[in-house]
């Protein structure tokens, strides 16, 4: 069984959009039983933008196996903005066919329905995968997204030279470049640490595009990180359409 209908898409074409600012126009999106997938991979510097979306968040969503597949994000997007005085979208996929047909209702008989159909191709296995890598959720970082806006103004990076060094103890976290290092501290109610020991803990990250990353910090008060346990990862989370679902960054570790 496949069914997906939502009757509030305005923030998903929003989301769309955002994510397209960047993209080479192909995305994944990955429809599964406990979550829907948009997957957007930045190719240099590496990274993999993604959105997740419970189920509870849409007025239908009957899946009963994975469903994976590429899409032209602009399409999608697209179609979408022209649904816009409908007051719901719902997505149908056929089997043994390479289309997303998109259906857009209003409770009014006296207007037809408007439709859509998406062209898809075969997903990129390593991309697809991504949201596989479970997070350890017993170690933990909480900042401020204006703490992390200072960050990302105050830090003088660049294209070439993006890849920032993140330091972890009990009570501090350390952006920090060649030129330049800034602290946020438990202390200064810049952030909260949880699981970490008086060890020092790195990872790498890189906030380019700086806009891109930016704007982040303002659809969300706090931003979380956490690392895959298999260390593959580093994942920076956002909270997004509430509490049904949220931007989930993936940092490759190497």
């Amino acid at each position: 069984m496949f069914l997906v209908k939502l009757t509030e898409f305005e923030p998903l074409l929003d989301s769309t959009s955002y994510l397209a600012q960047y993209s080479n126009d192909n995305a994944d999106i990955k429809f599964a039983p406990g979550k829907l997938f948009l997957i957007v991979p930045n190719r240099s510097p590496r990274f993999f933008a993604t959105l997740q979306l419970s189920p509870r968040w849409f007025s239908n969503y009957s899946v009963d196996h994975v469903h994976s597949s590429k899409v032209s994000l602009e399409s999608f997007h697209d179609a979408m903005l022209d649904g816009g005085d409908f007051s719901s979208m719902s997505i149908h996929l056929l089997d043994k066919t390479n289309q997303m047909f998109l259906r857009f209702d209003t409770p009014s008989s006296q207007i037809q329905p408007s439709h859509h159909e998406l062209t898809l191709s075969p997903p990129q296995s390593e991309d697809i995968q991504i949201c596989e890598h479970e997070l350890d959720l017993d170690k933990f970082v909480i900042v401020k997204s204006k703490s992390l806006r200072r960050v990302i103004k105050e830090l003088p990076i660049f294209h070439n030279d993006s890849i920032i060094c993140v330091s972890v103890t009990t009570s501090q976290i350390k952006f920090s470049i060649a030129s330049k290092a800034i602290v946020l501290s438990e202390e200064g109610q810049h952030c909260k640490i949880e699981g970490f020991g008086e060890v020092e803990s790195q990872f790498r990250i890189n906030l380019c595009p700086m806009l891109f990353f930016l704007n982040f910090t303002y659809k969300a008060s706090k931003i979380w990180f956490y690392k895959t346990k298999n260390n593959a990862y580093t994942v920076m989370m956002v909270p997004a359409f509430g509490i049904y679902g949220q931007y989930a960054i993936y940092f490759p570790t190497t």
